[in-house]
This record gives C-alpha cells, sequence and structure tokens, in this order.
C-alpha cells in the first residue's frame, strides 16, 4: 500500500511538473480533509474536471501519465502478494512500457477508427448494426493489429 501512495504521489507531483494542473503540494489534501472546505465527493469531481482539462489540454502526456500510474498501481498491488522485497526497477519497467503503450495508442487509435467502419465484418455478420461491425474491428485491429 505504502508503494502505490508512493506511485500516486510521484505521479502527482510528475503531473504539475509537466503543467496538467494538479496540485503538488502534498499538504493541500490534508487542509483540504481538515477544514472540511470540499466533500469527497466534491474532491472527486474537482479530481475528475482536472483529469478531463488535462485531457484536452495535454492528451498525450496525461494519457502517458495515467499509464505510468496505473501500471505502477497494479505492480506495486502484485509485488505486496509476494514475500520478496519490493523490486524497483520491475516497478519502473512496468511504468515504462505502460507509457510508451499509450503513446503508441494514442498514434494508432485514430487511424484505426478512421480506416474500420465496419466494411469488412458488416458483410459476413448481417444480423448486427453497422456501428456493432465497425466497433468488432476497431476491437480486432487495436488487439491483433
Amino acid at each position: 500500500m505504502v508503494m502505490f501512495l508512493r506511485s500516486l504521489l510521484f505521479c502527482s507531483l510528475a503531473g504539475s511538473a509537466l503543467g496538467f494542473g494538479i496540485p503538488h503540494d502534498p499538504t493541500h489534501l490534508a487542509d483540504v480533509a481538515s477544514h472540511g472546505a470540499m466533500t469527497v465527493a466534491g474532491a472527486a469531481g474537482k479530481f475528475a474536471n482536472t483529469y478531463k482539462d488535462s485531457l484536452v489540454e495535454h492528451p498525450l502526456l496525461t494519457k502517458m501519465a495515467t499509464g505510468g500510474l496505473l501500471a505502477s498501481a497494479g505492480d506495486a498491488i502484485a509485488q505486496s502478494r509476494t514475500e520478496d522485497p519490493y523490486d524497483k526497477p520491475r516497478a519502473l519497467s512496468f511504468m515504462a512500457f505502460d507509457m510508451c503503450y499509450r503513446a503508441l495508442q494514442h498514434v494508432a487509435f485514430p487511424i484505426i477508427v478512421h480506416q474500420c467502419h465496419g466494411q469488412f465484418l458488416g458483410p459476413l455478420v448481417t444480423q448486427l448494426p453497422t456501428d456493432y461491425a465497425a466497433a468488432m474491428e476497431q476491437t480486432l485491429v487495436s488487439q491483433l493489429g
């Protein structure tokens, strides 16, 4: 759990340094909680709005930071299930791979969506609407490439 929180703090600090608009002052959340200035729902809503704004302003960097955070958190959880000491190089490799993969997806997905409109699977599955055939094509191409 400690490693997850460290990963969360790291990504928050990195996001702030990259200009994502995420508060980088570690006391900020404590101040909010202790003064009761925001409810949990209000804080979640504010975070969601900040995240959406970041996706609009910095889509690639936001996707990469999100991927890095999720990969780090997932690996921290997986590593916490073993008796072995925390493997930092492993965690960093998961983070780096996921960040690179998100960059690839950022470039590839618009091309896939533009090219796959159901024209290949549509004639094979005539019972389904074209939108479904397009979604199936896009999924197959993105997963099997």
